[in-house]
């Protein structure tokens, strides 16, 4: 039975290698690396019914298919009547889905707008928020849920390189605040923006660097009660199969969260000194 489960194993381990390709910055050369690996790909698997009715829920939850024939979809918002945003980086759209007749399903969509990978949304003071690479657009909500005119008020975020997908939020203090993942999987970034938490003011004004260290924290949330904000941060890869971790970061302002020579509890990186500028973390 070992041996069986063992072929099946091996069966769905698929040989990788690719280039990452920098995007050149302030000026600097582009810098090629290749990686190669093995990883796992599990099968594809349709949310059914039956696999639904299968999921562990904590008491007093449920879960059904709200919505469905999507190719990408990444990020969610909720406006103010209840109608539901979601990005898809892939195509560059946002989507408005309405559940029209209040069945509990969505029954009507449409493209909002369209912006090249478009990512994080958040709804605050009647406007949608979205976050592309590089830049912020914010619209009106219309009383139907379609967008107004759109304004773009951020556009000079770093460069994306290896994590490209930024994720956007308002705080209790009205604060905006942008994750910006590395460039790379471990290296001295030449943007200090790079592998932080911006915070802005809700118009883009007053940027500054709110926390660093931080590989790629592409959820975060603050606790309702006590307003601690908490995210969770993408580990170092290439380190095996158990190493490293994710983390679940308590997130402070001002604190530099270890990336890349810190992982985990105080756990120090393996390469003391990490390649310089955009270069991939390989050579180890």
């Amino acid at each position: 039975m070992k041996g069986q489960n063992l072929r099946h194993w091996l069966l769905g381990l698929a040989l990788f290698s690719f280039p990452f390709v920098s995007l050149a910055q302030n000026g600097q050369e582009r810098k090629y690396s290749e990686m190669k690996g093995f990883v796992n790909k599990p099968g594809f698997l349709e949310a059914s019914p039956e696999r639904l009715k299968s999921l562990k829920l904590p008491l007093g939850f449920t879960i059904e298919k709200w919505a469905d024939g999507f190719e990408k979809p990444r990020m969610l918002a909720v406006g103010p009547q209840g109608q539901v945003y979601v990005s898809d980086p892939k195509k560059g759209e946002v989507l408005l889905l309405q559940d029209s007749n209040k069945d509990g399903k969505s029954d009507a969509r449409q493209v909002v707008m369209k912006q090249d990978k478009a990512h994080g949304l958040a709804v605050h003071e009647g406007q949608l928020y979205v976050v592309t690479v590089r830049e912020v657009y914010r619209a009106p909500i219309q009383a139907n849920g379609s967008l107004g005119t759109a304004q773009k008020i951020i556009s000079d975020l770093p460069d994306g390189g290896q994590h490209p997908n930024r994720t956007l939020y308002f705080g209790p203090d009205g604060k905006m605040y942008i994750t910006v993942g590395s460039t790379c999987n471990a290296c001295d970034e030449p943007n200090e923006e790079a592998a932080t938490i911006l915070q802005f003011n809700a118009d883009g004004s007053g940027r500054t660097i709110w926390a660093r260290g931080l590989r790629n924290t592409i959820g975060m949330d603050w606790h309702p009660q006590t307003r601690q904000l908490w995210g969770m941060d993408h580990g170092i890869d290439w380190f095996g199969d158990d190493e490293s971790k994710e983390e679940l970061n308590l997130l402070e302002e001002g604190r530099h969260y270890g990336w890349p020579y810190i992982y985990e509890k105080g756990t120090r990186s393996p390469k003391d000194t990490p390649e310089e500028g955009w270069q991939a973390y390989e050579k180890r």
